[in-house]
């Protein structure tokens, strides 16, 4: 008898944490392991290099407590690992979307802490080479040419509105704490707005930047971007356009395109996009670029993919080739 009683109080003392998160999600471990081996060839610094490349490989921990009448507080730490090397680091560690907020059913969710801007997650789901070679952020920084980068923004206040119709809107301010003239918008402001339904995606974004050091004419930098998809019988085709304004607080602006298709038949999409852009530097040199890339990518399952992909980077500048780039990769991702 006393050991019967001696299992049934082990039994409640271990059900009763889970009773307990009745209504509650997580924790909930999750990540991507992406992985590819690359060749580079740089006509700028004339080399020909062989690399395995860890592509943001990340895992995160996620929850949330449900508080009544539709309001739940929800949390997120998520971490980018570098699978392949630790790049001579301490840790291989760092960190990226982190958080803890409010979200209600009926009245959008509230976060707190390291986040994407509104421009980048409004609308960089869009560019197909995403993560890959051919990603449109790499490209342009490969491209030689200056231009604004999606961001994951610290000390983030941002609002995301709920769903309605297909629609849904985001806004985001992060204090200048390093800034020259401290402020609540004298840091990153970022608001965006996308709209699905069924095979339409359109979204578009403004963001600008204080990078005020107190120096004379330094500038806020500003960025608009609008990017849209459409899909049909397996064909999808999507762009984006991007234009900067006194990037990095000095006076140069620009402005990127890209248009990219794709077609999907079984577990394999095949896919290719073309990328433009140019700056125009005010008592300095203009640059511009051109780009291309092409891939496949293959399903083995609903959480495992591997690709290939191959781009070509051509930097102009004055009308002379500076920074000719050709690149292939092959890869693996695995989600968990």
């Amino acid at each position: 008898m006393n050991k019967k009683l001696l299992t049934l109080a082990v039994a409640a003392a271990m059900v009763a944490p889970l009773a307990a998160q009745a209504g509650n999600s997580g924790p909930t471990v999750y990540g991507v392991a992406h992985a590819s081996v690359e060749n580079i060839d740089d006509d700028s610094v004339q080399n020909d290099v062989w690399n395995v490349v860890s592509r943001q490989s990340r895992w995160g921990i996620k929850g949330s407590e449900d508080l009544g009448n539709g309001l739940s507080a929800i949390y997120k730490f998520e971490f980018q690992i570098d699978i392949d090397d630790a790049n001579g680091a301490a840790s291989n560690e760092m960190s990226r979307n982190q958080y803890v907020g409010l979200a209600h059913k009926d009245m959008g969710t509230l976060l707190l802490g390291r986040h994407d801007s509104p421009m980048k997650f409004m609308t960089i789901s869009r560019d197909q080479f995403n993560t890959k070679l051919g990603d449109w952020n790499e490209v342009t920084g490969n491209s030689g040419v200056t231009a604004a980068r999606d961001r994951r923004v610290n000390d983030a206040i941002l609002y995301k509105s709920p769903k309605f119709s297909g629609f849904e809107a985001a806004a985001m301010i992060s204090p200048g704490e390093s800034q020259t003239a401290d402020g609540l918008a004298d840091g990153i402001t970022s608001i965006g707005a996308r709209y699905v339904n069924g095979p339409i995606y359109v979204g578009a974004a403004w963001e600008e930047s204080d990078f005020d050091t107190g120096a004379a004419g330094w500038e806020e930098e500003t960025t608009w971007r609008v990017a849209a998809s459409y899909d049909i019988a397996g064909f999808k085709v999507s762009g984006l356009y991007e234009d900067n304004e006194d990037v990095g607080g000095i006076n140069v602006d620009g402005e990127t395109w890209q248009l990219a298709l794709s077609y999907k038949f079984g577990n394999t999409v095949v896919k290719g996009m073309y990328q433009e852009g140019e700056e125009d530097n005010i008592g300095a040199a203009d640059d511009e670029y051109e780009a291309f890339a092409i891939g496949v990518d293959h399903n083995l399952s609903k959480r495992t993919q591997v690709y290939a992909v191959y781009t070509e980077t051509d930097d102009e500048t004055s009308g002379a080739n500076n920074n000719d780039i050709d690149a292939f990769g092959a890869g693996i991702i695995h989600k968990f």
